[in-house]
């Protein structure tokens, strides 16, 4: 490699890196949309769980748009019962996160 060919290497490697460490603040979100009026969650949720002592836990989530959910587990492998409960959907304060309790 040429010395021309270094100094070019070595200037677009600074000036990457220069670049990316701008100081410009960090963009919060706005405050009138959240998780709860500017997203579509609401919905039906499907998968299998790991599971230590049997082959999985299949689980059916379904988040309603009213703030509460159910949820169902069966225990595959093991028992044949469904395990099912109903709460409400728990929200942080600026309600940018949700929380299935």
């Amino acid at each position: 490699m040429t010395t021309r060919t270094s100094l070019l290497s070595l200037f677009i490697a600074v000036t990457l890196l220069i670049s990316a460490c701008s100081n410009t603040p960090e963009q919060y979100p706005d405050s009138a949309h959240n998780a709860r009026n500017a997203l579509d969650w609401m919905g039906v949720y499907r998968g299998v769980l790991p599971c230590a002592d049997c082959e999985g836990i299949e689980t059916v989530v379904v988040l309603r748009s009213d703030g509460h959910y159910t949820s169902q587990s069966k225990y595959l492998g093991r028992i044949d019962d469904i395990f099912s409960s109903q709460l409400r959907i728990e929200c942080n304060k600026d309600c940018h996160n949700i929380t299935l309790p």
